[in-house]
């Protein structure tokens, strides 16, 4: 390599010089994708199509046709994603864990409410 490339390597290995960039030009997508944010983190136990899984593999129901999905507001559908649900909680139908989303943003909490919604 020419001194030149080496000279922006470590520019950018550093962090300094004109070719550095602040943390945020690096941070994730303000506005995640609905579909990707479901699919990343609760496909696994909902299905891919949030209808759940069915047979041996089964962990989680289908949230599209759910009646506790549809009748919390899109509110407190976010408070619940954040906290998720004990197997031993008294509203638990089928009392399986339900684990908190408390790791994801705020703006992927909205995402994981519009795909519940119906909007991929």
């Amino acid at each position: 390599m020419t001194s030149r490339v080496w000279g922006l390597v470590r520019a950018l290995a550093l962090g300094s010089g004109a070719l550095s960039l602040p943390l945020s030009a690096i941070a994730a997508d303000p506005t995640p994708s609905p579909a990707g944010v479901f699919r990343e983190n609760c496909a696994l136990c909902h299905g891919e199509d949030a209808r759940g899984l069915s047979g041996p593999d089964y962990f989680g129901p289908n949230l599209i046709d759910n009646g506790f999905v549809r009748g919390l507001s899109d509110e407190a559908l976010l408070a619940f994603l954040k906290v998720g649900r004990a197997p031993a909680a008294p509203d638990s139908k089928l009392h399986l864990l339900m684990p908190a989303c408390d790791y994801l943003s705020n703006a992927e909490l909205s995402a994981l409410v519009r795909f519940l919604r119906g909007g991929a």
